[in-house]
């Protein structure tokens, strides 16, 4: 994933300028059409007006580690935050046809507040009037500093 210009900014200016920066109390995943730009300039989020159904979701990622080790050691191991449990978006209720997204989005608020990062899925699905649940497995969403 991506980090968004607000969280590098913010980590940047705390660890080198004494800027206090707070970790937000929560992290919720968004979903979008199309790419929502490190600036946040996110028009393409999944509108209420569009599918009543639709909610940023909760997500916990809290299980931090290192990556496994290298044989023979490599010199760098990074660490990252993994999620814990699914990520469940509801079936969609949706007043036009449907729509697709192709990005996931991480929020520090579950409306509007700041990107933190984004990135593009590695596939694209549509989500339409009585489709399934949207469902994204523990484990799966990753992020790291490098």
């Amino acid at each position: 994933m991506k980090m968004s210009t607000y969280l590098q900014q913010a980590l940047l200016n705390h660890l080198f300028n004494g800027v206090p920066y707070t970790a937000p109390a929560a992290i919720y995943m968004g979903l979008c059409e199309s790419n929502p730009t490190p600036d946040n300039i996110v028009t393409s989020e999944v509108q209420v007006a569009l599918d009543s159904g639709y909610a940023r979701q909760l997500i916990d990622l809290s299980n931090i580690t290192s990556s496994v080790a290298a044989n023979p050691p490599k010199l760098y191991r990074p660490s990252f935050a993994k999620s814990v449990g699914d990520v469940t978006f509801a079936a969609p209720v949706i007043s036009a046809s449907l729509y697709t997204v192709k990005y996931l989005t991480l929020y520090d608020a579950l409306t509007n507040g700041n990107l933190l990062y984004f990135t593009e899925l590695d596939f694209s699905f549509d989500r339409v009037t009585g489709g399934s649940v949207t469902v994204y497995p523990g484990n799966q969403i990753k992020l790291a500093f490098f």
